[in-house]
């Protein structure tokens, strides 16, 4: 039979995790349980309306110093408590929202999809988003055009990133 159980999620912090289900049989008579099943399945601790890249808060936050201001970085970073810092991020968000009107944040969605980008593209041995090709994709976006050069005699290898609607 169907069985819903509830459990408090607001105090797990954001990320994946494996949920592990066992279900037992009672003996009668008996006070040996007798394992007759279990199943596992992979869960995503997430806030309705928050990027699915978003994992974690300290990183997320981390990450808002190509474009927050230090006063803003340090209150969250310097909040008490983990509810306090999320409305901090929240807030922050918030005054950037470019239609408070609708349930979606685009320009935080903007800005964690280039994240997760650079993440994807740029990452070797730092994070994507912490490597200076990362930081310029995240601030300006994708270039116009790329130039580049592999194989130049007297220097190592180098790109050359053209925003050509920002001159």
């Amino acid at each position: 039979n169907d069985q819903i159980l509830r459990f408090n999620h607001s105090t797990i912090p954001l990320g994946d995790y494996r949920l592990v289900v066992q279900a037992f049989a009672m003996l009668t008579g008996d006070s040996a349980e007798t394992a007759i099943g279990n199943t596992s399945r992979a869960i995503m601790i997430r806030w309705w309306g928050i990027p699915r890249s978003v994992k974690d808060l300290d990183i997320a936050i981390d990450q808002l110093r190509y474009i927050a201001k230090e006063g803003e970085m340090s209150q969250m970073q310097e909040a008490k408590t983990e509810e306090d810092k999320q409305a901090k991020f929240l807030e922050f968000w918030k005054k950037r929202d470019p239609n408070p009107n609708t349930p979606r944040n685009e320009k935080m969605e903007l800005f964690y999809g280039r994240v997760d980008y650079a993440n994807r593209h740029f990452s070797h041995y730092r994070e994507g988003w912490r490597t200076d090709m990362g930081m310029i994709y995240i601030i300006f976006g994708p270039p116009s055009d790329v130039s580049r050069h592999p194989f130049e005699v007297d220097t190592k290898p180098y790109e050359v990133w053209r925003y050509y609607d920002m001159n």
